[in-house]
């Protein structure tokens, strides 16, 4: 049971740095994209990074028996903000497109 908890304190602690890292990200294309407007990929990016991370962990807690509720609930998460990531470049990618027609 000890190995369980420490696993899933381990996990969150591995998801902190990227979390700071997209926030970093996201805040640095925003200061950029107000000089040059076709950042909405790295944009994407940065927005779609806690998805992923959030997700591998989640897959993690899904093979283990104890937290596979959880682990589920990640993964859903996970998928939910690269959705988002994905319908906001392409949210920006066509209103980009239909300023310059």
């Amino acid at each position: 049971m000890f190995m369980m908890v420490k696993e899933f304190l381990n996990s969150f602690f591995r998801i902190i740095p990227v979390l700071i890292v997209s926030f970093v990200g996201i805040i640095v294309t925003q200061i950029i994209s107000s000089k040059w407007k076709k950042v909405y990929i790295l944009q994407s990016i940065f927005i779609s990074l806690p998805g992923f991370a959030i997700g591998v962990t989640g897959i993690k807690f899904a093979q283990n028996y104890v937290f596979r509720i959880f682990g589920i609930v990640l993964i859903t998460i996970g998928v939910a903000f690269i959705a988002v990531a994905v319908a906001c470049g392409v949210f920006k990618y066509k209103k980009d497109k239909e300023e310059t027609v």
